[in-house]
């Protein structure tokens, strides 16, 4: 009996776990590989997305030191959890809207990386918002010229 009650309360307190970490996967700053675009989810529902801004001449892969790149940011909000949206069998767990942008994702907390699926967007013309991406979290976000 003592047994079967020790397992009940541990299998209760992974399944509240599990439920109350399900929005905070997302919650934070993050970056691609380059630093190309970086994506900011607070805990309040208000997102980020911030795109390095190309000058001409721009290396931005060279690694070369100088002045900080410039960025762009779009603001918007999102909301994540299970089943928020789906196109047809699949379905996705984060919804982002930025002005007449939608974007429903799939994202998956891997390796201490967020990784982003794309399940459907729309009016997303010159954002990159709602690709496929491998995101790793940073500690601090750049000044930006908001779009």
């Amino acid at each position: 009996m003592r047994h079967a009650v020790r397992l009940a309360f541990v299998v209760l307190c992974m399944f509240l776990h599990s439920t109350g970490y399900a929005g905070e996967e997302v919650i934070g700053y993050w970056a691609d590989r380059n630093d190309m675009n970086l994506y900011n989810f607070d805990g309040k529902g208000d997102f980020e997305y911030y795109v390095k801004a190309m000058n001409a001449g721009d290396n931005v892969l060279s690694g070369r030191e100088g002045n900080p790149p410039s960025y762009k940011v779009w603001k918007g909000v999102y909301s994540h959890g299970k089943d928020k949206c789906r196109s047809n069998q699949q379905k996705g767990n984060l919804m982002i809207y930025v002005d007449e942008m939608q974007c429903c994702m799939m994202t998956q907390g891997i390796a201490g990386k967020l990784v982003l699926t794309e399940i459907f967007s729309k009016g997303h013309e010159g954002m990159s918002i709602c690709k496929d991406r491998v995101l790793t979290r940073i500690k601090v976000l750049p000044r930006a010229q908001e779009e």
